[in-house]
């Protein structure tokens, strides 16, 4: 398996990779095409392009493809799941057709924490849904979070079943099997994980991620009142929203505007090496040299991989402060002004 370089998710939800071995691979928006350029043979003419294949992803056999899929699904709102990309030992097949795992029922917030919540060695908390389809899990710091949910993965005869029903509803005929024979089987479910900032999340993780933060506070021995007296963070004012949530929903394995994907090619009179210059697209997360780097509306946060953050505010872009959670669970400060060119020069 190639060894891995850049990888950058745009604002787009597009993705780029860049390999050690010189390959370059990008998904489109949709992330149901690809183009994979390689470097040059050697033998080959200077001016001569290296080879460049493009490509429906779910048809896609090289790892590279799959490790580029599985960055996207990580930090993009909603995952890109081809029944035939899921391996089978992550499958979970559903013995009845008819019950679509579409939403999750979180526990009532309560002032005393009385969820049920789980701590490990790390620190890290989690909390469970109702249901068991989906888990919210918060970093020691309280800086960032993951959710673990069931997601349906995308098959032709879902497609399919889809087509004919448009079908249907337009007054033509279509001549495929019937939707019982093509869910015979029962739908293919997986557990997909996506990252996310606790100070920029999604609307639907709102409510999840509220319990976690009140129980994490409660252990600490802090109370409600003084939590309230902190820094407000800017998704305290939606916690309040009901405790169901709507699951993301994989994509339809074809895009309906195939035409509006664009691509950037590798210069052929430069295949030593791919310089790394943004365009007119805006970055959103970059993952260099094992380093994580988060682009939100008004903050940077860099996430170097030892627990800490390093978040930046628009107000004074060249200042940064550096939060490490200690082994008791506290979380100290330490600014560290004037750092750009240290952190960011592995992928400017």
């Amino acid at each position: 398996m190639a060894s891995v370089s850049h990888m950058v998710l745009f604002e787009d939800q597009s993705v780029e990779v860049s390999f050690a071995d010189g390959a370059f691979l990008q998904l489109s928006p949709c992330g149901c095409e690809f183009v994979l350029e390689r470097r040059a043979p050697p033998s080959a003419h200077p001016l001569e392009p290296g080879p460049r294949v493009r490509q429906r992803s779910r048809f896609a056999t090289s790892e590279l493809v799959v490790q580029a899929l599985k960055f996207r699904n990580r930090f993009a709102m909603c995952p890109y799941l081809p029944e035939e990309l899921i391996p089978v030992d992550c499958r979970k097949v559903s013995m009845y057709s008819f019950i679509d795992i579409s939403e999750v029922e979180w526990p009532l917030l309560s002032a005393s924490g009385s969820y049920c919540t789980d701590f490990d060695s790390n620190g890290e908390l989690s909390i469970c849904s109702l249901d068991g389809n989906a888990r919210l899990l918060l970093s020691s710091s309280g800086d960032e979070f993951s959710v673990e949910f069931l997601c349906r993965g995308v098959s032709p005869a879902l497609a399919s079943i889809t087509n004919t029903s448009a079908s249907m509803n337009r007054g033509t005929s279509a001549s495929v099997q019937s939707p019982v024979t093509l869910l015979r089987e029962g739908p293919v479910y997986t557990w997909v994980v996506q990252s996310h900032s606790s100070f920029s999340p999604p609307p639907l993780w709102c409510y999840p991620l509220s319990l976690a933060m009140s129980r994490k506070r409660s252990m600490q021995g802090e109370f409600l009142e003084e939590a309230q007296n902190q820094e407000a963070l800017p998704w305290a004012e939606t916690t309040s929203q009901a405790q169901r949530c709507h699951l993301p929903r994989a994509l339809q394995l074809r895009c309906s505007s195939p035409h509006l994907h664009r691509w950037r090619f590798r210069d052929s009179t430069h295949q030593e090496e791919l310089e790394y210059e943004w365009h007119s697209k805006l970055p959103r997360v970059v993952w260099s040299q094992g380093v994580l780097y988060r682009s939100l509306v008004t903050t940077i946060e860099v996430f170097p991989g030892d627990g800490s953050v390093i978040r930046c505010s628009s107000t004074v872009p060249d200042y940064f402060t550096h939060h490490i959670t200690g082994p008791d669970g506290q979380v100290c400060q330490q600014g560290v002004p004037q750092c750009r060119s240290v952190l960011f020069h592995h992928c400017v």
